[in-house]
């Protein structure tokens, strides 16, 4: 880590004395020592302040050692950061530090137009723009320049296909259970619900969040191969067992996300 080491470079690039500094982020100059000296760890509120004070990025000023780039380089990412802050409706929701003792920030940035977004977008090169719309079915792809992370988007109007296993006991448990017509020819929006709420619970055991579950295309001939995946050719059936469903899986907290609708 290269906090400590940053601050005083940062410090002394800008021609600031302690003094300077700790009165402009409203702390103590034995404070600010302390951190310049390896002798106490910032918190969460004290990195944000330095962050913005030197317009560097927290995970820049924790992970890079800034005295060994350049001076160009260093301009870049104090404009980056700029551009970044510029947004109008940046909130942080939270921050964590995982088991390498990395700093992860996460960060909302409420307005579609904020210019934030053209800056992450201009990141993205074409080819892996390309492959991220061609792999884009079942999950999103990682795109190096922009550090995202990878989205699972699970398939399947039975339940969530993947299995859960007990490290208990060693015994896997799959969750993929029922059939949509099979369901809908109980005539009771109240067992749909309850399946909701199962089909919810079980995205919690497998920490999964959203589900491409319910479909509510209307069954239209009886040799369509999928027809499983639907309620009804019933409309009103369809919406009155598929709201169930749906309402069920909501209560649990999961997505879910009605589909192939025709």
């Amino acid at each position: 880590m290269f906090f400590s080491t940053n601050i005083k470079f940062l410090r002394k690039r800008r021609s600031k004395t302690q003094d300077d500094v700790a009165f402009a982020l409203n702390m103590k100059r034995s404070t600010l020592s302390g951190y310049e000296n390896e002798i106490s760890e910032p918190s969460i509120e004290a990195l944000l302040a330095f962050s913005k004070y030197f317009n560097i990025a927290i995970d820049t000023l924790i992970k890079v050692d800034l005295t060994t780039i350049g001076d160009s380089q260093l301009r870049q990412l104090e404009r980056g950061y700029d551009v970044m802050m510029r947004g109008s409706n940046i909130r942080i929701l939270a921050t964590t530090v995982d088991s390498d003792n990395n700093e992860n920030i996460d960060a909302q940035i409420a307005d579609i137009n904020d210019s934030y977004w053209d800056l992450l977008v201009s990141e993205i090169t074409i080819d892996e723009a390309i492959g991220a719309v061609i792999h884009g079915g079942s999950r999103s792809d990682k795109l190096s320049n922009i550090d995202n992370p990878v989205v699972i988007q699970n398939e399947g109007v039975s339940g969530f296909t993947a299995g859960y296993t007990d490290e208990a006991t060693g015994k896997t448990y799959k969750f993929n259970i029922h059939s949509q017509t099979l369901l809908a020819s109980s005539f009771n929006p109240e067992l749909a619900y309850d399946w909701g709420l199962v089909e919810g619970n079980s995205g919690l055991w497998l920490n999964r969040f959203d589900l491409w579950g319910t479909g509510l295309t209307q069954r239209r001939t009886p040799y369509n191969g999928r027809n499983y995946e639907y309620i009804s050719e019933d409309p009103m059936l369809t919406n009155r067992m598929g709201y169930g469903i749906l309402q069920g899986c909501a209560d649990k907290g999961i997505m879910n996300g009605p589909k192939h609708m025709g």
